[in-house]
């Protein structure tokens, strides 16, 4: 069964860059842009990976500027000093050290996963724990996400 995060990205960004902590969902942005869910998830996948120039042609980039102006500024600058690929590396760091937690604390009880990307496979038996683990490791992170 997957056990995966909900709009994992947006979150981890909002943490890292200081935004206002909010929880990000695809439906919140698609409901702001009036765009739909669909869209919004495909560009959270690329968005904060961009060049700036990119960004702000981006279908996603009004609800960020509008709603998480500083974290955006945040970004921006990161990007100017380290070059655009900066985000993408804090985020994918961030990502595989929430992810290695998950693994260790799981294997620790026993229970055995796959790991691919923002989500765990692991038996039906197991998914239960596996969620839990999770969205434990989300909340100790300071990541405001949830579990599918």
């Amino acid at each position: 069964m997957e056990t995966d995060y909900t709009c994992l990205h947006p979150n981890i960004v909002n943490f890292i860059y200081k935004g206002s902590g909010r929880t990000v969902t695809h439906e919140e942005v698609a409901k702001f842009l009036n765009i739909s869910k669909l869209e919004a998830k495909i560009e959270h996948l690329s968005f904060f990976n961009k060049k700036w120039s990119a960004m702000i042609n981006s279908s996603v980039f009004k609800y960020y500027w509008l709603n998480e102006r500083s974290m955006m500024m945040n970004i921006f600058n990161r990007k100017e000093e380290l070059g655009y690929k900066s985000s993408s590396e804090d985020c994918f760091y961030f990502e595989t050290k929430l992810m290695e937690q998950n693994i260790k604390d799981l294997t620790g009880m026993g229970i055995d996963v796959l790991y691919c990307f923002d989500c765990l496979y692991s038996n039906k038996a197991n998914q239960k724990t596996v969620k839990e683990v999770m969205d434990r490791n989300a909340k100790l992170f300071g990541i405001n996400t949830k579990i599918n």
